[in-house]
């Protein structure tokens, strides 16, 4: 029996029960058995992935040979490609199992492996990921456009303005606490900076504290079985903070760019933010009026590699920021046509793989040997965003009390993400490479800060999340961290 084209426009929507639900009520065909749901599940996952895989492989290549590179020398590229392929593996088979089985979400390990295969063993040179670096550029270009497409003009209308404030909110605060506060300590007490870098990472270092991913948070949810209207809040609020810190981290680049002086006077801040929305503005319209033909999915995927691969790579090239870039790309291509969800579902099946891409090579540029004041740094940066997001929480006092959010909603905003490791790449891209000596520590720092919050927002989050909800100790006692509420 076909199924019904209202069933087909439904299937990369919803999941397995919710199948069965929706074909009894709609009297369409069966659902899909377990099985058939597995394999169409791979398909996508791999799919997208193998397809994003192919497309930046060709750059790498490109640029191998405009370096000079030898023929023994084109191994090395598929070398890096093999370790993070084989990251990309374990990623399905590891934590799919950890987040059925505990709700676990990380990527600490494949920021380890990162450390491990170059700063420390030095199995892969410094070089040999040079090489690679454009890889790495449309990686972060296609996590960028992801997010860029989570903002539908209509649908950001239509949210609710309790959580819209309570999101500025508590972005506010947070920017107060991370950025404000150390900048007027370090005005007093200069780092042992270059100015032309500690101010630029400060601002970033803003942007990254904004960010909050709501995959953990639904994942865990989903583990707990919790259906809590604080949980939706949370998920709201975590969105809307991290699109802020996109915008955010497009005003630091702006201001202040590392890029060559333009026709020997140099682009001020204010221009260099018109390139960036005119760059990101032009490929999204372009990539937005060849989807409004309703191509089918192949070219589909076609039209997004073209998008991700010009957007990804105008920006390497001129200094522009690629988070920013592509994300004004996304923006427009979801407000042109609804069509474009298509490239979201896309996107979002290959959101794993190019987690784990973004991951390791953010441990690859970590630094051996970094001074004491560095991990004194960021255990300050730590302790004053928590602060900025319980402070921001609480901050808020709507008229009405029964609108007020849950007091422990901030430990739900502290998961980094896969945004967050595109920002430091990005950040990496633009100021290192010689231009500031500086460069290696600030990047160094901010994977150190992505680390500790891989592992400090699943505690904080599970923690919430058992405290809303009614679940019992024996649903709990399997966690890996033990079952610490019966003890309290």
């Amino acid at each position: 029996m076909a199924r019904s084209k209202g069933w087909r426009n439904k299937k990369l929507d919803y999941t397995g029960r919710e199948w069965y639900e929706i074909g009894a009520k709609t009297k369409t065909s069966p659902p899909r058995t377990g099985m058939e749901l597995m394999r169409s599940g791979l398909r996508r996952y791999f799919g997208a992935g193998a397809a994003l895989m192919i497309a930046v492989m060709s750059p790498a290549v490109a640029h191998a040979e405009s370096v000079g590179r030898t023929v023994d020398e084109y191994g090395s590229i598929f070398v890096v490609l093999g370790v993070v392929a084989t990251a990309y593996l374990l990623s399905y088979l590891l934590l799919q199992w950890l987040s059925q089985r505990y709700g676990f979400v990380t990527g600490v390990p494949y920021i380890v492996l990162g450390i491990v295969a170059v700063p420390v063993t030095g199995w892969l040179s410094p070089e040999m990921m040079q090489t690679v670096e454009p890889l790495v550029a449309l990686a972060v270009a296609a996590v960028a456009l992801a997010a860029g497409l989570q903002i539908n003009a209509k649908n950001l209308v239509d949210r609710e303005s309790t959580t819209v404030k309570l999101a500025l909110t508590v972005a506010a605060v947070t920017l107060v606490m991370v950025v404000v506060v150390p900048f007027v300590g370090l005005s007093r007490w200069p780092p042992p900076l270059e100015d032309a870098i500690w101010l630029p990472a400060l601002l970033a270092l803003g942007a990254i504290a904004l960010v909050a991913d709501g995959r953990p948070l639904k994942a865990l949810a989903a583990h707990l079985e919790l259906d809590e209207d604080a949980v939706d809040q949370a998920g709201e609020v975590a969105w809307l903070s991290t699109m802020l810190a996109v915008l955010i981290f497009g005003v630091a680049f702006s201001i202040y760019n590392p890029g060559e002086p333009w026709r020997g006077g140099g682009l001020d801040a204010g221009l260099w933010l018109v390139a960036h929305l005119a760059a990101g503005g032009v490929f999204g319209a372009v990539g937005g009026a060849m989807i409004q033909a309703r191509p089918d999915d192949d070219r589909v995927l076609t039209i997004l590699v073209g998008v991700v691969l010009t957007a990804g790579a105008l920006a390497y090239v001129t200094t522009l920021s690629i988070v920013f870039v592509n994300f004004v790309a996304g923006v427009v291509l979801i407000n042109m046509s609804g069509e474009s969800l298509r490239f979201r579902q896309m996107l979002d099946s290959a959101n794993s793989p190019l987690y784990v891409l973004l991951l390791f090579f953010a441990g690859t540029m970590w630094t051996v040997g970094l001074p004491p004041w560095v991990y004194a740094a960021v255990a300050v940066y730590l302790v004053l965003r928590v602060l900025g997001r319980l402070l921001g929480v609480a901050a808020y006092r709507p008229r009405l009390s029964g609108y007020r959010p849950e007091p422990g909603m901030y430990r739900a905003l502290i998961a980094p993400g896969a945004l967050t490791a595109a920002m430091i790449l990005d950040f990496g891209f633009g100021f290192g490479h010689g231009q500031f000596e500086a460069a290696t520590i600030v990047v160094s720092g901010f994977v150190l800060i992505l680390i500790a919050e891989e592992v400090i927002s699943f505690v904080l989050l599970r923690g919430w999340l058992i405290d809303i909800s009614d679940v019992g100790s024996a649903r709990h006692s399997t966690s890996p961290w033990g079952d610490w509420k019966g003890d309290r």
